[in-house]
């Protein structure tokens, strides 16, 4: 039996892949350790690295592929197209990391979709300001107050300036290479703004599920890497930027959905979560993790 969640995968033949590399995609290390396949004939396997601890796949889609494949992502999406059933709640999470700023706030949302999640933490804030959200689809506009200016634009080049909260939230597994992304994000924070992401995490769960005959999708190749608590508390060990930044919490993601559309989901993710608070690191079934720091004034 195999289980998905939000975009299902799709398997990929041979031309539609880059040949195997021999060093991690995020930080370089040729250590690593090869997990289980994604898809088979032709193989695609996880690879976790000792270094920065991503675990990421072996065989990367070609650029054309990529294209291809998101060129229909969003056409089945909900009208807003986040990745969570109330944009509200992960909203006001992000907000309970931001210290309230005279003048209003920046906000850079990689990723954003329709700008409804920067949109509702501005209003969290009680602040006006503006919102500029990366994404390549822009076929989906929020509703934004006037003291709320909303911008969207294709590319990270398109950005001008630094920001008082940087939002990566379900998008750097997306990315072929990361890590030049994530420094990039790190780079246009303001000195005492607040930095966001949110990852999934469920190698853990793939790797119980298989022993009970229960292949969970990891979607390829919409998802490349998996990034948990190991990777987030690693970070400045290979990524310099990074210790100009202050850790303000570590934890499993919040829950994406919510009971009214998906009951059975939400209370299953939340069970799961739940040892969590129990056993701290030692619990790793949580489906997906989030980072929140603040870059040092």
């Amino acid at each position: 039996m195999k289980v998905a969640a939000y975009h299902a995968g799709r398997h990929l033949a041979e031309h539609e892949l880059l040949a195997p590399g021999k060093a991690c995609p995020m930080c370089g290390s040729v250590s690593t350790t090869r997990l289980w396949a994604v898809q088979r004939d032709p193989d695609v396997v996880l690879v976790r690295c000792h270094g920065c601890r991503a675990v990421s796949v072996d065989r990367f889609p070609t650029p054309e592929a990529l294209d291809e494949y998101y060129g229909s992502y969003y056409d089945d999406a909900p009208d807003d197209a986040v990745t969570t059933d109330d944009p509200s709640r992960l909203a006001s999470r992000i907000a309970s990391y931001v210290v309230n700023r005279s003048g209003g706030v920046r906000l850079l949302d990689l990723g954003g979709g329709d700008g409804s999640i920067g949109v509702a933490v501005l209003s969290r804030l009680a602040t006006s300001g503006e919102v500029v959200v990366v994404d390549y689809d822009h076929r989906r506009r929020a509703a934004a107050p006037a003291e709320i200016s909303l911008s969207q634009v294709p590319t990270l080049a398109d950005v001008d300036g630094a920001f008082d909260v940087v939002v990566a939230s379900a998008v750097l597994e997306h990315l072929p290479r990361p890590a030049a992304v994530l420094e990039e994000l790190l780079g246009r924070v303001k000195p005492g703004g607040v930095f966001y992401a949110r990852t999934p995490y469920v190698v853990p769960l793939i790797g119980v599920a298989s022993k009970v005959g229960v292949a969970i999708d990891f979607t390829f190749p919409a998802h490349l890497f998996d990034l948990g608590s190991d990777y987030w508390a690693r970070l400045s060990t290979w990524l310099p930027a990074f210790d100009e930044f202050e850790v303000l919490a570590s934890r499993p993601s919040p829950v994406e959905t919510g009971f009214r559309a998906h009951p059975a989901r939400t209370m299953v993710s939340a069970v799961m979560k739940a040892p969590w608070r129990l056993f701290g690191s030692r619990w790793t079934f949580v489906g997906g993790w989030e980072l929140a720091a603040r870059r040092s004034s």
